[in-house]
This record gives C-alpha cells, sequence and structure tokens, in this order.
C-alpha cells in the first residue's frame, strides 16, 4: 500500500509485472491511481483483476496484463458506492460481490461488459427497526462491519461478519443460510474474525 502499486508474482517470487501509482483522480482518466490498495483483489475465470482501492472508496477493474478497463464508487451510502470497502470475491457467473464494511453490506455486481457496473443487489445494512450498528445487528442476516469475503463452486457467498464475531452464508441472491460463530476463544469462536 506504500508504493500504491499491484505486483504480479510467479511462484517463484519473481516479479512478473507491476502497476499503479499514487492517486485520488475520480474520473476514469485516473485509472491504476490508487491510495491504500491492501484489502481485497478478485480474478475472474477471464482473467479480469478486481482491486480494491479502499483509499478512495472505489473498486478499479484490469485486464490480466495490468492494462485500466474502468472503475467505479466513490465514499458514500447510496447504491453502487462505497465506505471503506475492504472485501471482494468473483462468482463463476462472473459477478463481483463487494464487502462495504463501513455501510455494514455487500452489494453484488454484473461486470459482464467493460461499461460501468450493473448493482444487481444489495444485502446487510440497516434494517426497519434499527441502523446495522445497534444491537438489532446481530439478527441473522444483518452485518456489522463485514470484511472478508468468500464464494464456493455452488455460488454461496461467506461473509465475515466482523462486528458480530461470527461468519455467515447466503445464496448468490442475498438470502441468509447459516451462520456460525461468537465472541471468544474457544473452539468455534471468534474475535473480530478478518
Amino acid at each position: 500500500p506504500a508504493s500504491a502499486t499491484i505486483l504480479v508474482n510467479t511462484s517463484g517470487y519473481l516479479c512478473v509485472s507491476k502497476w499503479g501509482k499514487p492517486g485520488r483522480g475520480a474520473s476514469l482518466l485516473h485509472g491504476g491511481e490508487f491510495m491504500a490498495p491492501m484489502y481485497g483483489l478478485a480474478i475472474d475465470q477471464q482473467g479480469s483483476i478486481f482491486v480494491v482501492d479502499n483509499g478512495n472508496n472505489r473498486i478499479q477493474k484490469f485486464d490480466r496484463t495490468g492494462n485500466f478497463i474502468i472503475l467505479w464508487g466513490n465514499f458514500g451510502a447510496a447504491n453502487a458506492i462505497f465506505h471503506n470497502p475492504t472485501g471482494i470475491a468473483c462468482d463463476a457467473k462472473g459477478d463481483v460481490y463487494v464487502v462495504d464494511t463501513n455501510n455494514h453490506r455487500v452489494q453484488k455486481f454484473d461486470t459482464s461488459t467493460n461499461v460501468l457496473p450493473q448493482l444487481l443487489t444489495k444485502w446487510g445494512g440497516s434494517s426497519e427497526a434499527g441502523h446495522a450498528s445497534s444491537p438489532l445487528a446481530q439478527e441473522a442476516g444483518q452485518l456489522r462491519s463485514p470484511w472478508g469475503i468468500a464464494v464456493d463452486g455452488q455460488g454461496d457467498v461467506y461473509v465475515t461478519d466482523t462486528g458480530n464475531h461470527r461468519v455467515e452464508k447466503f445464496d448468490r441472491e442475498g438470502n441468509f443460510i447459516a451462520q456460525w460463530g461468537g465472541f471468544g476463544g474457544g473452539d468455534g469462536q471468534f474475535n473480530f474474525p478478518y
């Protein structure tokens, strides 16, 4: 993150490619400029690389050789923008899931074209009864400061619900399936999992 560059290595730790530079440019003319690209990176089945540009509250997409394709997002709470994005994952269909940590949610995007990605769905965040930072965020399917994310071969989505010290499992549409964990140091418990 200090150098704001992405390094591509072989298994022998030989750098074969690098791209990026420090910057806060908000337009497509500033693709490849990063502020703290240190939390998330995902590669889809076509080889496109998605980088969480945390310091700029956005996602950037590159081809496999580091050529900039598109960026989206900025600071805020509206749809398709972010407040401290961290985790990112791609599913077999090519959809991209972004953990929007300080908005307490996951946002799912269709990135099948090289134009601005379309928001498909989102989940977590506030509920009708209260905001995600309230005690009600502990209910199944709600999130409090989520961080990491993974998608399995069946398309199920796993999110580390960091503020609630648990892992939650959802289907590809964001419907709650299961949860496990809880605060503690014993077997099956977590202390702020990332």
